[in-house]
């Protein structure tokens, strides 16, 4: 409580590539793969730290992928024509992340020491993708109280959540009007698949929600705008 206590380590590998604008067309993507641990103390024991994967932020993997282009609209109209059909551009940006670290724990400490702790894992906590469920995400059945006054054995940040996907479109055009005055029309579509992304479950051994996926928290469902910008 007075002193500096733990550490947190992050280490990844990126990988980026890029395609510059040849004939209307742009594209980009890159890839990360990381690993966020974190020294902490043990919730039943100050004196003891101890090692685990970073909650909320150990996400393993990351991929961007980005295309631009050019429509080839009206290039070879004049006039009104080619003010309005000419020039429009379309961006595609897809979104893949597998799920946050998050930690077993009890619903009710038994180290009766005034800290949390963790049950016993017995088994394999992972279930077949296949398997999966809002309502049973992972295996519940690998884990048990532990004996009254002992610490568990499950280790912090040893589940991953639901990973979040989201693909975002929009198109867009520059009208000049004279000298330094343009009018930007836009449209945008986010999450154009209106895939459903989820928080992690609830991870509290002995509730009635353990294992089970509720929360959405601030993953957006289909949304779409219309945009008219003047910049003078």
């Amino acid at each position: 409580m007075i002193s500096p206590v733990g550490k947190r380590n992050y280490d990844a590998m990126q990988m980026l590539f890029q395609r510059r604008q040849s004939g209307g067309l742009n594209f980009a993507t890159h890839y990360t793969f990381a690993n966020a641990r974190t020294m902490a103390v043990a919730g039943w024991d100050p004196s003891i730290l101890e090692w685990g994967d970073t909650n909320t932020y150990d996400i393993r993997h990351h991929w961007v992928g980005i295309v631009g282009y050019e429509l080839p609209w009206g290039q070879g109209l004049q006039g009104i024509s080619h003010g309005f059909l000419a020039g429009w551009r379309v961006n595609v940006v897809a979104n893949y992340s597998s799920g946050p670290a998050f930690t077993i724990s009890n619903s009710a400490a038994r180290t009766n020491t005034g800290g949390g702790d963790r049950p016993n894992q017995i088994g394999d906590p992972n279930l077949p993708a296949g398997e999966r469920t809002l309502q049973r995400w992972f295996n519940t059945s690998a884990f048990e109280l532990q004996p009254q006054f002992t610490a568990g054995n499950v280790e912090p940040g040893s589940m991953h959540g639901p990973s979040i996907r989201r693909l975002d479109f929009n198109m867009s055009k520059l009208l000049r009007t004279g000298g330094s005055r343009t009018i930007e029309l836009r449209l945008e579509v986010y999450n154009v698949t209106n895939t459903a992304n989820f928080l992690p479950p609830g991870a509290a051994f002995g509730s009635s929600d353990f294992g089970v996926i509720s929360q959405q928290g601030n993953y957006i469902p289909r949304q779409m705008q219309f945009a008219l910008k003047y910049l003078f």
